[in-house]
């Protein structure tokens, strides 16, 4: 990947493309934690919300137009939208933007998100991508972006999914669960205005078995907490870009109860 003709790292940026554009719209949590991870560790970040895009492919032409970023980074919220009448498969619009970003940029492409993590390899390989991320990605993404920019191995990428292997991901690691409390990578006042959510979470995995949830292959078998004052946090900045109402992203709000 680093030898691929006309990759240039001197744009050095981590493009993050949120492909969520199921309506109401719902703003993209995931991206508040790992773009806030990947700003803390000093890589320039940028967004391309597909969310809120009339044209997505002309969207996507005018975002790469000049820019040639380092890695570019694809979040799957859901593999379908759980909804009997229509079945909509989500995986089949994801291959075609791989294949259509193909055409737009040089840049690798990583896959990540809840819907993504519960078919990991399948969907790598379905769609293309040229990594995936299982889990968490505060932590994975920059480690990722720096093992690529920097010509070194990316073996011990936490998560990390390929063609060869699959690296545990990080929801075993004992403490409480720390990401940036940064809400501002998304327009949120905009997903507010058009009736979409905007989330919060106040911890991440679960300990259940409960047959119809896909909590604990996405997020682990075990719940980390966040700390009280992170989480108030995050909340107290979406209220102040008007979000007053808050949707909680958590398995369960009464596990673990204390």
């Amino acid at each position: 990947l680093l030898s691929r003709p006309g990759l240039r790292y001197a744009d050095a940026v981590l493009a993050l493309i949120n492909t969520n554009r199921i309506r109401p719209p719902i703003a993209p949590i995931g991206l508040y934690y790992v773009g806030g991870a990947t700003r803390e560790a000093g890589i320039e970040t940028v967004l391309l919300d597909l969310g809120l895009e009339a044209d997505p492919a002309a969207a996507a032409r005018a975002f790469f137009r000049n820019r040639q970023p380092a890695l570019v980074a694809l979040t799957l919220r859901n593999a379908y939208d759980s909804f009997w009448p229509s079945a909509t498969s989500f995986v089949e619009p994801l291959r075609d933007l791989v294949r259509m970003l193909r055409r737009q940029t040089k840049a690798p492409l990583v896959l990540g998100g809840a819907g993504y993590s519960i078919f990991a390899r399948d969907i790598l390989e379905f769609t293309g991508a040229d990594y995936g991320i299982r889990g968490d990605g505060e932590a994975a993404l920059p480690a990722l972006y720096h093992a690529l920019t920097r010509g070194e191995g990316a073996d011990r990428v936490p998560g990390l999914v390929t063609a060869a292997r699959a690296n545990p991901p990080t929801w075993d690691i004992d403490g409480p669960l720390r990401s940036s409390t940064s809400r501002d990578i998304v327009d949120n006042s905009t997903y507010f205005r058009l009736g979409g959510q905007i989330g919060l979470e106040t911890k991440r995995g679960c300990p259940l078995a409960c047959d119809f949830c896909a909590d604990p292959l996405a997020k682990g078998t075990r719940a980390r907490c966040r700390p009280p004052a992170d989480t108030a946090d995050a909340a107290e900045a979406l209220l102040r870009q008007g979000a007053d109402g808050l949707h909680v992203c958590d398995g369960d709000v009464n596990v673990p109860i204390e």
